[in-house]
């Protein structure tokens, strides 16, 4: 566990998760060290002292960051900030009418039946990690994938009994196919049919018949593809959700305003871009604030349709996912005497791309 939180420290913000795991360890063992007697208490109270142990280990190793002991408060300022929790999507409560998260909502509906279906008795532990990743889940739907994680093999542990069960309906059915099963890997010798599925997948990469890349409706590779041809000077600010998509394709040339990952940028941060973004009262003492010189931003932005009828910006690019404004200055001269007549896309639309007269 030190290991692997020497590295999950490092790597992302949720490490928090793995002192919980351990918390509830330590919890499910007290709980058990109250209600047993006899031998079964030592052998609670040394589990409790290894665990508590390696917890604090775990915390000493968790200073091993560029951050230090900062970085163990990080989780708790994060949560505290409002604005962020609120603005972000996926801190906020899951929306159990996409169809996505219909499926959560059916797998906390099976939990709660087989629990309560169940001859036997959860232990403490398992009791309280469903109980505790429900409520993370019910309150941020990032920790949906979370609670799957943890839930599943436990709520596996309830419906063993059933399936291993052979006078049972449910026994013998599950029983029959795994004869089957067992009979059809012995024909197939048994690592035949994934080599089999391997080398198609290789044949089919080989002939590129299997493809990858991004929707140019949803991403903004035409924009990206006209920014780097150009070389455009400065200082950007781009959407929150495309800034990603920019680090991935034009890293280390450009550097965003925000990314994905705004709760490394912080409150204030978002604050600012969320006051760019809308166009509110504000909005350009904050592009002198950070001397941006140009903006990719989406069409149907306030931002956007401000910067058109402001003569100061001139629009350089169009296209259905994104519209590239420059500043009317001195060194975005070239660009705009280059694009003189380009005018906005209509995202009620199905045209891709504006008409470009040079």
């Amino acid at each position: 566990m030190p290991l692997i939180m020497v590295f999950w420290v490092n790597l992302h913000g949720g490490f928090l998760v793995g002192f919980i795991l351990n918390g509830i360890c330590i919890l499910g063992n007290l709980v058990e060290y109250v209600r047993m007697s006899g031998e079964d208490r030592n052998i609670l109270r040394q589990k409790m002292i290894d665990l508590f142990s390696v917890t604090l280990f775990c915390v000493l190793v968790c200073l091993i960051n560029p951050y230090g002991w900062h970085i163990l408060i990080f989780p708790f300022q994060l949560i505290s900030q409002d604005f962020m929790i609120n603005y972000i999507g996926e801190f906020q409560s899951p929306n159990f009418h996409t169809v996505l998260l219909s499926f959560f909502k059916y797998s906390v509906l099976l939990s709660i039946t087989l629990i309560a279906l169940s001859k036997n008795r959860l232990k403490p532990y398992a009791l309280i990690s469903i109980l505790v990743f429900l409520s993370m889940s019910l309150t941020s739907v990032r920790h949906v994938p979370l609670f799957c994680i943890i839930v599943f093999p436990i709520l596996l542990g309830l419906v063993r009994p059933m399936i291993e069960n052979p006078n049972s309906k449910i026994g013998i059915f599950f029983h029959t196919r795994s004869a089957r099963c067992r009979q059809t890997d012995a024909q197939a010798k048994g690592a035949l049919w994934p080599v089999i599925v391997v080398i198609l997948v290789i044949t089919a990469a080989g002939s590129e018949r299997l493809t990858h890349g991004f929707d140019p409706e949803l991403k903004p590779m035409n924009a990206m593809a006209f920014i780097n041809s150009e070389d455009i000077p400065g200082n950007m600010f781009n959407e929150y959700e495309t800034g990603d998509f920019i680090i991935y394709s034009t890293w280390p040339r450009y550097k965003v305003f925000i990314d994905g990952r705004a709760d490394m940028y912080g409150e204030d941060h978002l604050k600012a871009y969320d006051t760019v973004i809308k166009a509110k009262q504000g909005w350009q003492d904050i592009i002198e604030k950070h001397d941006i010189t140009w903006m990719m931003v989406n069409p149907s932005s306030p931002i956007s349709s401000l910067l058109w009828e402001m003569p100061g910006w001139h629009l350089i690019y169009a296209d259905k996912v994104s519209h590239v404004y420059v500043r009317n200055i001195r060194n975005n001269q070239r660009l705009v005497e280059k694009y003189q007549n380009i005018v906005p896309v209509d995202t009620r639309t199905d045209e891709l791309t504006a008409a470009v007269s040079l």
